[in-house]
């Protein structure tokens, strides 16, 4: 038996000597004690809202904007949660008592936040909505805590109206809706950096001041007035120097003989009025004479 043995472990080293033989290398293991460095993401500049604001829809980066805003306040009437469906995330609709996605025709649902506020940077304001895990970060308690201690008497709980004046570097991007009605919206994808709870919230640039035609017409009119009243009181000057009383003795008045109009004997003293003085004619007393006599022979 022994050298039945010996006979067959000599044949297969004849037999193992004559084949190739590949040994698979294992790659070294990392050193111990050594973090992985993570991923470099791609570098991104801050942006005013007042640039964010001017860049077309259809222009905006398709990779986001970082911008870094404060939050003036929350929009009235719009909800902070909304039942999602656990199978593809979506919005549910009500059905009697529950709700129902009809896109997946799934009736599980679960309730995640949903804010919607106006940030500012002080160069302009602009509308911004954040959903699920960074509506929930912003907020700093888990949507389930909150819908079982919110009151039907208050629009926001105490802890959403908590996040105005906060502050906070967002990761943006454009929603769909902007590319049909005229505001612009943006969605917060992710928070790179908190700031906290600031001291006053950033104003917006007064506007330059308009001008003011109302008082431009008011001094327009009173120069006009001051011009009219100068130019009355030198036509009532003048008037006055026209028409005034005639002294009392005739016989001061020095007027030059070939100027005194020529009346008849038998004038009447209704014709000495102001009006007769004024339309007496130039004919001579033969004239006068003359008329009468025809006019007594023809009688």
């Amino acid at each position: 038996m022994a050298s039945v043995r010996c006979l067959l472990m000599h044949m297969n080293f004849f037999r193992l000597s004559n084949e190739r033989i590949h040994i698979n290398l294992l790659p070294p293991p990392p050193p111990p004690n050594q973090p992985q460095q993570p991923q470099s993401m791609p570098h991104k500049e801050i942006s005013y809202l007042a640039d964010l604001q001017s860049i077309d829809p259809y222009d905006f980066p398709t990779n986001g904007c970082l911008c870094t805003v404060t939050i003036a306040r929350l929009i009235a009437d719009a909800p902070w949660w909304f039942p999602s469906c656990t199978r593809c995330g979506k919005a549910c609709t009500a059905e009697g008592n529950t709700f129902r996605c009809y896109q997946c025709d799934c009736s599980n649902y679960k309730y995640k936040y949903k804010l919607s506020f106006i940030a500012t940077d002080g160069t302009a304001e602009a509308e911004m909505i954040c959903f699920g895990p960074v509506a929930q970060r912003i907020v700093g308690r888990s949507v389930d805590s909150m819908m079982r201690t919110v009151r039907r008497d208050e629009d926001f709980p105490p802890d959403i109206a908590g996040i105005v004046s906060h502050k906070f570097t967002f990761a943006i991007n454009m929603t769909s809706q902007s590319f049909y009605t005229r505001i612009k919206k943006y969605m917060v994808t992710s928070i790179i950096t908190s700031y906290g709870r600031q001291r006053a919230i950033p104003r917006l640039p007064a506007p330059a001041p308009a001008a003011q035609p109302s008082e431009q017409r008011r001094d327009t009119t009173s120069g006009t007035s001051r011009t009219l009243d100068k130019h009355a009181l030198s036509i009532v000057s003048e008037l006055a120097s026209q028409h005034q009383t005639p002294p009392a003795s005739p016989t001061t008045a020095e007027t030059p003989a070939k100027e005194m109009p020529i009346r008849h004997v038998t004038e009447s003293t209704s014709s000495q009025s102001v009006k007769k003085r004024l339309t007496y004619s130039n004919t001579t007393d033969d004239e006068v004479a003359s008329h009468s006599s025809q006019a007594h022979v023809f009688s």
